[in-house]
């Protein structure tokens, strides 16, 4: 049966560039947000770093040797250049269906 009330967090696929290695991948792990949600995180985005502005929506990861923990998300962001731009794209892509399209 549909549910009208999603569950409050979803896991997406990120695939980061790892050097030397191509594509290494992380479950990550986000916080649903509706469109409303999602426009009032938009809209608050302003001066906030990647690492803050993930912190909003990520609670955790799968598929990483270390804990999900705001030092080792900025551990990942500091290392992988392409990590945010990843992160928020599997983000996006999962809550819009995107995935569901290729």
């Amino acid at each position: 049966m549909f549910k009208l009330e999603p569950n409050p967090t979803f896991f997406a696929r990120a695939e980061i560039h790892v050097p030397g290695q191509g594509k290494g991948a992380i479950e990550a792990e986000f916080r649903f947000l509706d469109k409303a949600a999602r426009a009032a995180f938009e809209d608050s985005l302003g001066d906030k770093s990647n690492l803050e502005a993930l912190l909003e929506i990520m609670v955790g990861w799968r598929e990483v040797a270390a804990p999900f923990t705001p030092e080792n998300l900025k551990r990942l962001l500091d290392t992988y250049e392409t990590s945010a731009k990843a992160l928020f794209k599997a983000f996006y892509d999962e809550i819009s269906g995107a995935a569901l399209k290729n």
